[in-house]
């Protein structure tokens, strides 16, 4: 159900989602609750560690380079903060969708009578349930607005 909200994708990068991470950190006083997660790819997941939001996304544009190299006007430090507040607010609107997505009765309905509430096992899982046990039927149900499922009487089969 997390893995499949922001069309399957990282909220804080945009690659495809493996992991769900907790948006504040188990560590920091989070919840081991679907509130509180959201999808990530394993770099974002381990990268961001137990830090909060905030304080991880402030290093991430920092993180790569030779800073030796990095000019050291009053320029470059204005440029550098208003490009990872600007990538900062896109990550924080997306987490945002991905919570409103994830905390939707009607969809964690959906995703219960397909599906198991839990964890997945491993990363090869993941793939196999996103094609295998949901396949097109995620999209189609995305569409239709996650209708609830049918059930076929036993007497109807006979």
């Amino acid at each position: 159900m997390v893995l499949m909200a922001n069309d399957g994708c990282c909220v804080y990068c945009g690659a495809r989602s493996e992991v769900m991470d907790h948006a504040i950190p188990l560590a920091r006083g989070g919840l081991d609750h679907f509130s509180n997660l959201v999808p990530a790819c394993t770099a974002c997941n381990e990268s961001k560690n137990d830090r909060l939001f905030p304080s991880w996304i402030s290093t991430v544009g920092f993180s790569s380079g030779d800073a030796s190299e990095a000019p050291r006007d009053a320029m470059f430090f204005r440029v550098a903060h208003e490009v990872n507040h600007a990538a900062s607010i896109q990550a924080i609107e997306r987490i945002e969708r991905a919570s409103a997505e994830i905390a939707d009765p009607i969809r964690r309905r959906w995703f219960v009578s397909r599906t198991w509430i839990g964890y997945p096992p491993s990363r090869s899982f993941v793939e196999r349930w996103r094609t295998d046990l949901l396949g097109l039927d995620y999209e189609e149900a995305r569409a239709a607005g996650y209708p609830p499922r049918r059930f076929t009487r036993l007497i109807d089969l006979i």
